[in-house]
């Protein structure tokens, strides 16, 4: 189930980033690979500008209301803490 989350929101992100550079250019590339127990996600997309940090370190949206969004990374972030928790309780 949290790698619905995790694919959801990365793939959410990386798509409306590219739909900002012009057509030809515009790739969402998805690698998943599984190796000695660990599951490795890579997502690449092209950029038309770089993104904004906020003063945490996270990224700063650049939708036009950014109170009602801005927190997929940081759903993506607490979710995979406590997939990692869950695993160490096994």
């Amino acid at each position: 189930m949290l790698i619905c989350v995790f694919l959801g929101n990365l793939l959410d992100n990386a798509v409306e980033a590219t739909v900002q550079v012009p057509a030809e250019k515009r790739i969402v590339k998805l690698k998943i690979r599984y190796d000695r127990e660990n599951l490795f996600i890579s997502i690449e997309n092209p950029l038309q500008i770089e993104p904004r940090r906020g003063g945490l370190g996270g990224f700063l949206t650049s939708k036009h209301n950014p109170k009602a969004h801005g927190i997929g990374l940081y759903s993506v972030k607490h979710s995979l803490k406590n997939a990692m928790e869950l695993c160490r309780q096994r």
